[in-house]
């Protein structure tokens, strides 16, 4: 990593009209390296004059397992790329927090709650988490509010959890994206269905193993996420469950399907099928990756 000493001096020799500097760097520190003293003495470099006293250009470091990240203090707010809490932290800043990185937090996954939390940690800009029922006690005292959740992707979905989601729904006011997975050894768990959050335009459900037929197409469509989704996509068993889902989802512009069922006569592919049965208003293309996947533009 450049250290202070020698951004200073490319600064001056170079660059002596900068009047804004950002800067993030990281680097992995090997194991027979004391990463602590590595992390102290970079530090040191960015405390001359120049730093502190004629630029005001402070800067934050910290530490994830054997991997060292430094950011100007500027950038402390707006991106942290780590799925793990930082064991070390510190600043050249007096002014700054440990909270002011927890800010740039965006995105948690299933294992975040896993490990050691602190007490006084508050998320407050999460847009994207991955979870995995039960909810950890920790999700709801660290997430200090769900104001702007887009995109929730659930793991290992199954009924028992619908309160658990809905919750989660209650306190989402933007949510836009909703991927679920589902249990591989459950049949369709439908209480999903029955979520309710008027924001979410968007469900993709690939990942759902269990194969929708047409009764459960049909359920979907008259489910309250049916009613408002734009966006789909689904594993369905059959050429019609796909006949119903355009003709019964009332706000759909987009369906993304790929068809089980493989059709005999005269080996016609399931795009050149729809397109003879679909209203001439509908566009639908072949994936390029799969024979009996299509996409559907209304």
């Amino acid at each position: 990593m450049i250290n202070g000493y020698q951004w200073e001096q490319i600064i001056c020799s170079y660059l002596f009209k900068l009047k804004v500097f950002e800067l993030r760097m990281s680097d992995e520190i090997p194991t027979n390296q004391n990463i602590e003293d590595y992390m102290n003495q970079l530090l040191d470099s960015f405390q001359s004059s120049f730093w502190i006293n004629e630029h005001q250009w402070f800067v934050h470091c910290y530490i994830v397992d054997r991997t060292i990240r430094l950011f100007t203090s500027s950038k402390c707010y707006y991106y942290y790329p780590d799925q793990k809490l930082p064991r070390i932290w510190k600043s050249t800043n007096p002014k700054d927090t440990q909270q002011d990185l927890y800010r740039g937090i965006t995105m948690i996954n299933e294992k975040y709650f896993e490990q050691p939390m602190p007490s006084d940690i508050c998320l407050s800009k999460i847009k994207d988490i991955t979870i995995k029922f039960s909810l950890h006690d920790q999700f709801w005292s660290a997430i200090s509010n769900f104001n702007h959740l887009s995109s929730i992707n659930v793991l290992s979905y199954s009924d028992t959890y619908q309160s658990e989601l809905q919750n989660l729904f209650d306190r989402a006011p933007k949510l836009h994206y909703l991927n679920i997975n589902q249990d591989y050894s459950l049949p369709l768990q439908t209480s999903l269905f029955k979520c309710i959050n008027p924001s979410i335009h968007s469900l993709i459900c690939f990942k759902i193993n269990h194969c929708l037929n047409e009764e459960e197409c049909l359920l979907f469509c008259d489910s309250p996420l049916g009613m408002q989704c734009e966006t789909c996509s689904f594993n369905v068993a059959n050429r019609h469950c796909i006949i119903n889902l355009v003709k019964n989802m009332i706000n759909l512009q987009t369906l993304h399907i790929y068809c089980h069922e493989k059709l005999k006569e005269n080996r016609v592919e399931v795009s050149e099928w729809l397109k003879d049965d679909l209203p001439s208003t509908c566009f639908v293309t072949k994936d390029p990756d799969s024979t009996n996947s299509v996409r559907i533009w209304m």
